[in-house]
């Protein structure tokens, strides 16, 4: 009787396991809130809405450095700026 009653737990506990694995292995669907993005800097259009193009993207960048500006704060900037 309680080599059944293992048996059925043990079942029971792999099935819930594997339902939970199921359920986490989703697709992200290209109109979701969640989709991937290029890495840059985006126009918020709402409370939870980005444009879908970025205004200026990482890749556009060959370097940045901090730099302070006439009023002493520091202010990021392109490599080549002076």
């Amino acid at each position: 009787m309680t080599k059944l009653v293992f048996y059925y737990s043990f079942m029971l506990s792999l099935v819930i396991i594997s339902v939970s694995f199921i359920s986490c292995n989703t697709t992200q669907k290209t109109n979701s809130p969640m989709a991937l993005r290029e890495n840059g800097w985006y126009h918020v259009l709402g409370t939870d809405s980005l444009s879908s193009k970025p205004i200026v993207a990482v890749k556009d960048f060959t370097g940045l450095k901090l730099v302070q500006d006439y009023y002493g704060k520091y202010v990021g900037c392109s490599v080549d700026c002076s």
